[in-house]
């Protein structure tokens, strides 16, 4: 079945699709021994010869971006020294106009060339290396960045709309893992030693067509999951994924950090000038994504690593909120509600469905959202959904009916309503967006890492924050054109 396994990740992605309910029989083993840290070690952070730093952010204040440039030369081993650079802005789609504006050009000699780019636009500011001005750039790291134009609420203001409008997440049953802080997805909380010495390996293959196939990957670090903080925020790579170093990589010790104790979610906000609209992102991060498994059987589709989120829209100028989008797989796939009957309700695509303010299950002014078992994707109700190819269901996703998890901050009135025993709260903290660089000190560096860290099934690789829709094209993302979902029962505030 392991060849099986491999050959699948080879296969186009509908095929993949298909087989996603295949399993592998694999025993669940049992925690080993925890030790607790209180932050990011020196150790972590310390530079390490085996791992260059090939892209190094080193500022990126909302004004410029500073980074450092290692030496690309000898590490793809050009025929000369010298290597040429060129960083692109690249704007919403809405934006039109934005697109693709080339900020700034040039070449160097310099092992570690140092290059500020001025912060215009808000956005994605894409870094091209290549050997000369005529080859094809052999690495693409993406920095994101957040001009003053277009962040004029303070930070305080930012965190009371987070913690005023924070979500309630209903949980199916069986659900065992829950979102967690950085610290302890990257296992320096609670940590588990066996985890610290598993080998991951980083790779990327350059993009030639046809001949790609074959071509050898021009990226591959391989590294023991301790020194993660020494690699992915400085190999960035946009090409990249972050993949298991496992025999069988369903074997990882990621895949019982379930996280019960640290329950923790974060937020990011963007203002809109053009449409008076301000966009609250709550975003969930997950050890391991095991989709419909068994506690003795991992699915295919199983992943390390996963995020999930939600979008609460406010008026600008009001601060009223208008309506809440909610994120669930690909774009190109199409979800269905199920009623109990096993019939579709209604599907949609797109990878996110929204429902109006008024409309919305909350408490007060706390939306309720309810995460789908295994996958974590995000609905609006409880009940059960399905990935669909065509008229099949190929990937059932029961969610919701569970216990609750709520920001710690929760009104009495409402937190009162809610078992304390079978109901928990999390932690809420800003992601930071607006100021991520690569300094290892500092827990969410591995923002800094343009590439994919969400190794799915298929062709299709997913990316953390800021690197996803909700960040890189923020003005087109709560698109009022995109699909609404009809709440089968309105429920009044205070329902749930």
């Amino acid at each position: 079945m392991k060849s099986e396994f491999k050959l699948l990740q080879k296969l186009p992605l509908i095929l993949a699709i298909l087989m996603t309910n295949s399993c592998v029989n694999t025993q669940l083993r049992g925690p080993s021994q925890a030790s607790t840290e209180n932050s990011v070690s020196a150790e972590a952070c310390a530079k390490d010869e085996a791992y260059p730093r090939l892209f190094n952010v080193l500022e990126n204040n909302s004004k410029y971006i500073k980074v450092e440039l290692g030496d690309f030369a000898k590490f793809f081993k050009f025929s000369d020294s010298k290597y040429t650079y060129k960083v692109i802005y690249k704007g919403s789609k809405e934006n039109k106009d934005d697109k693709e504006i080339t900020a700034l050009s040039g070449s160097s000699e310099k092992p570690l060339n140092q290059i500020q780019v001025p912060v215009l636009k808000t956005g994605v500011y894409k870094f091209l290396i290549s050997e000369n001005e005529s080859s094809d750039p052999v690495w693409k790291q993406k920095v994101f960045a957040v001009a003053p134009a277009e962040d004029t609420l303070s930070e305080i203001d930012k965190k009371l709309l987070a913690e005023n409008f924070a979500p309630l997440i209903q949980y199916h049953t069986d659900e065992k893992y829950s979102p967690v802080s950085f610290e302890y997805l990257l296992n320096e909380i609670e940590t588990d030693n066996e985890l610290q010495n598993e080998p991951f390996i980083l790779k990327a293959k350059q993009k030639k067509g046809f001949f790609s196939l074959f071509s050898k990957p021009e990226l591959n670090v391989e590294f023991k999951f301790k020194d993660i903080r020494k690699v992915l925020p400085f190999y960035g790579h946009a090409d990249s994924v972050l993949k298991s170093g496992l025999k069988d990589s369903f074997d990882t010790r990621l895949v019982q950090r379930y996280g019960e104790n640290h329950k923790t979610v974060y937020y990011s906000v963007f203002e809109n000038k053009k449409w008076n609209e301000i966009y609250i992102n709550y975003h969930f991060f997950y050890s391991f994504d095991p989709k419909n498994s068994t506690d003795d059987k991992l699915v295919m589709a199983s992943h390390i690593f996963d995020r999930e989120s939600i979008t609460v829209v406010l008026r600008g100028t009001t601060k009223k909120p208008l309506s809440v989008f909610f994120g669930a797989h690909l774009a190109s796939q199409t979800m269905a509600h199920l009623d109990e009957n096993d019939n579709v309700i209604q599907d949609w695509q797109t990878g996110r469905v929204f429902v109006n303010w008024p409309d919305l299950q909350k408490q007060g002014d706390h939306p309720v959202a309810v995460a789908a078992l295994g996958s974590h994707g995000m609905y609006p109700v409880a009940g059960n959904y399905s990935v669909m190819l065509g008229k099949i269901k190929i990937l059932r996703e029961p969610a919701g009916g569970g216990k609750y998890i709520y920001p710690t901050d929760l009104s009495a009135d409402i937190s009162n309503s809610l078992d304390r025993k079978n109901h928990n709260p999390y932690v809420l903290k800003s992601l930071n967006l607006k100021d991520i660089t690569s300094d290892c000190a500092k827990s969410d560096n591995i923002l800094a890492f343009s590439g994919s860290t969400v190794d799915v099934l298929g062709p299709v690789n997913a990316t953390f924050p800021p690197f996803t829709d909700r960040e890189e094209d923020y003005f087109s993302y709560a698109d009022p054109n995109a699909p609404m979902f009809v709440m089968p029962n309105k429920k009044s505030d205070h329902e749930y």
